[in-house]
């Protein structure tokens, strides 16, 4: 069995693809949140992937890391481990730094530096919404937009500098996606847009077919090397890869831990249906691939977490009261004389509602 370890407001990225392009991996995944994970003393063994690492708290992180030592140290599957993953920022600063990015991502509220590149924009490292700014001209417009921030304060505000990614500065902007699972990687996408912030296309005519058909063919030859690289800096074994390629240079964005796998077909231009629904397909294999078929009887892996990190992670005082009186209750069955007793207060409980 695979468990994918999603927020629970995005348990949807999963779902919307086994309802549709994925139905043959209905039956193999189980999707779990983080909200549930405080309150595991055991989990069944199988393959675990930990997802949307940008959306973790501090508190969530840590206890999501401890979880998984557990399970590998117990020899399960681990991908994404929490405790070596690198998020956006520190990403995109670790991109810098090797080189493959001319561009930085700051954390407004560490100071920013006096050499900032002009323009940049600012966005939140926690979210997929894309930029809360237009491009930022200079120092001042940047104070005054950091000032009238609705999120100013916020430690995962950054500032960002623009990276044009026309080829000599004309042309469409293009993002290309690729997917990793596991050891594999499946080209995804490739968006054109007169915009900069290029989410979705807005240039959908045959010379864009092309050219995305063209890097389908051309990706095992021309892009996975890298892509691959940037994956593996990143600690990162399920994921898209969003980035760009500028007169022959790759530039990322980020890479999305928990994304929408492929969109539903419905939505797709029919021009590009055959080559969606092969990656749709290569994910499928992909994603089959990792589960380990174990037996009924395989058992599970005790979780050992510090009641302390526990409660810091979202565990109430209720619950945990409320599992110790569960679990008396269970112990309590099976002494002589319980089953009947039970079944009597059943009986009574139902002749009172006669």
């Amino acid at each position: 069995m695979i468990h994918i370890i999603v927020q629970r407001a995005h348990e949807y990225t999963v779902r919307n693809f086994t309802d549709t392009w994925g139905r043959k991996l209905r039956g193999r995944i189980v999707v779990l949140n983080y909200d549930e994970l405080p309150h595991a003393r055991r989990l069944p063994r199988g393959t675990y992937i930990f997802a949307d690492h940008d959306r973790l708290s501090d508190e969530q992180l840590e206890l999501a890391t401890v979880v998984a030592d557990c399970l590998e140290a117990a020899g399960c599957k681990v991908l994404s481990h929490p405790g070596r993953v690198l998020r956006r920022t520190p990403l995109l600063d670790t991109l810098h730094r090797a080189g493959i990015n001319d561009f930085r991502a700051m954390k407004v509220n560490a100071g920013l530096p006096d050499d900032i590149r002009f323009p940049v924009f600012l966005r939140l490292a926690d979210d997929h919404a894309g930029p809360k700014t237009g491009l930022l001209d200079d120092r001042a417009a940047l104070d005054a937009a950091i000032d009238t921030s609705p999120h100013k304060g916020d430690p995962h505000l950054i500032a960002v500098e623009f990276c044009d990614t026309r080829d000599d500065g004309v042309g469409p902007y293009r993002k290309y996606a690729a997917m990793r699972v596991g050891d594999r990687l499946i080209p995804r996408h490739c968006f054109a847009s007169e915009g900069w912030v290029t989410k979705l296309n807005d240039k959908v005519d045959d010379s864009w077919i092309e050219h995305e058909a063209a890097y389908f063919d051309q990706f095992k030859e021309r892009y996975a090397a890298d892509v691959m690289k940037v994956f593996e800096l990143a600690g990162i074994e399920y994921g898209r890869i969003d980035f760009a390629i500028t007169n022959g240079r790759m530039r990322v964005w980020e890479i999305n831990s928990n994304t929408m796998l492929v969109s539903t077909p419905d939505v797709i231009d029919a021009r590009r249906i055959v080559r969606q629904a092969w990656s749709a397909k290569q994910i499928v294999d992909a994603i089959t691939a990792l589960d380990d078929t174990l037996p009924p009887d395989a058992g599970s892996v005790p979780i050992r977490l510090d009641r302390s990190l526990r409660r810091r992670a979202g565990e109430t005082t209720g619950q945990a009261i409320g599992r110790i009186f569960g679990k008396t209750l269970y112990r309590l069955r099976k002494f002589p004389g319980m089953p009947s007793f039970q079944a009597g207060i059943e009986r009574a409980q139902w002749l009172a509602r006669r």
